[in-house]
């Protein structure tokens, strides 16, 4: 299916496969699972990764840290290669560390925190990636409260594209 997908856009599009949680039977739970769904594509090469911090949370990756995150950058880089993660998919964890669950939440308030994303706008790996926000709409000033909560985090951001998905 990744190969179809991939020769459908020509070649022309980067496809990015994204971390996931690891609820029920998702594959890509971790760096490794997606260098082998990566080595088994005929597309590999030209495969990127979306790197979701909510998802990685919930997965076992303590993002919240800065060991945490150096370990979880180490991982990727053994398995994927860093410079195969392209974008972030920016969103804090309501679920605890390893819970399996993807459940997106606020910057800053959910078990990442302010902190945890300090940390993750430090890393010069991630810090000059596009940073997409997937965090809950529930009211129109979400996505700028968000917004600002992120940028608050990192003073590079005000130079940075972000987007908002909804």
């Amino acid at each position: 299916a990744i190969d179809r997908a991939y020769e459908a856009t020509g070649a022309k599009a980067r496809l990015c496969l994204e971390n996931m949680a690891g609820a029920g039977t998702e594959l890509g739970t971790s760096f490794v699972e997606l260098s082998m769904i990566i080595d088994a594509a005929r597309c590999g090469p030209g495969l990127g990764v979306c790197f979701d911090t909510c998802h990685a949370y919930g997965a076992g990756y303590d993002v919240a840290t800065a060991r945490g995150l150096e370990a979880a950058l180490a991982e990727a880089e053994s398995a994927v290669g860093i410079d195969r993660i392209v974008m972030v998919h920016a969103n804090d964890s309501r679920g605890q560390l390893g819970a399996r669950k993807d459940r997106h939440e606020h910057i800053g308030e959910g078990m990442i925190g302010l902190a945890g994303f300090r940390n993750i706008l430090a890393r010069p790996e991630l810090a000059n990636l596009p940073f997409i926000l997937e965090t809950p709409v529930d009211s129109p000033e979400d996505q700028a409260r968000d917004l600002a909560a992120l940028r608050s985090c990192a003073p590079q951001l005000e130079q940075q594209q972000l987007t908002v998905e909804g």
